[in-house]
């Protein structure tokens, strides 16, 4: 039943019923209620999305993320409103090297008027979102290349030519880097990668 039960939300979908047909289950952007009283060990659920590009990446915004050189305004509101009203709590921007290496830090997070930082240290870690609902989305600069920093607390170098050629590296160095940078250090599109790759890596 537990099966059963998992391929029905993944599909969407409930069972065909051979009077009626399938049968559509709508979506909801309420997180299911759960069984317990308490959640365990004081963790709470919630949406997150690894893996997000932004107008700082070039394949964002129909291909056309950075008009006369500054982020496309409206698809940036675009990106901010669908994150609010799928209620995702917190995301993980993963915007390719071309453009982000080069940008100033505290411009990956497309802070904007209304939003609030979230320091650490006297340094900025993530940017909150007030969604006009009341829900708050929280997200944090990172990088995808050859590999994928996430949560990055800062640039990998002062240099942008480094932070490129870095950004760009598929080695323990460049996992070494980005490590200390404050990041998460995965790897995308692994259906591309070599497995012995991937475990010289890890």
């Amino acid at each position: 039943m537990l099966l059963f039960s998992m391929l029905v939300a993944c599909t969407g979908k409930a069972p065909v019923d051979s009077d009626t047909g399938p049968q559509t289950v709508p979506w909801s952007r309420e997180l299911p209620e759960s069984a317990e009283t308490a959640p365990p060990r004081g963790f709470l659920a919630r949406r997150s999305i690894v893996h997000l590009h932004s107008p700082w990446s070039h394949d964002a915004c129909d291909g056309e993320p950075l008009p006369n050189g500054l982020p496309d305004e409206d698809c940036l509101q675009d990106l901010r409103g669908g994150l609010c009203d799928t209620r995702v709590d917190m995301a993980f921007l993963t915007d390719h090297p071309a453009h982000a290496a080069y940008q100033p830090y505290d411009d990956l997070f497309h802070h904007r008027d209304g939003d609030e930082w979230v320091d650490v240290d006297g340094k900025h870690r993530a940017n909150r979102i007030h969604c006009e609902s009341g829900h708050v989305v929280t997200w944090v600069p990172g990088i995808e290349d050859e590999l994928m920093p996430v949560g990055l607390d800062r640039h990998v170098s002062l240099d942008s030519t480094e932070n490129d050629a870095i950004y760009n590296s598929y080695d323990a160095t460049g996992v070494d880097s980005e490590e200390a940078a404050g990041a998460h250090v995965f790897t995308a599109h692994t259906e591309q990668r070599n497995l012995v790759d991937l475990s010289m890596l890890q």
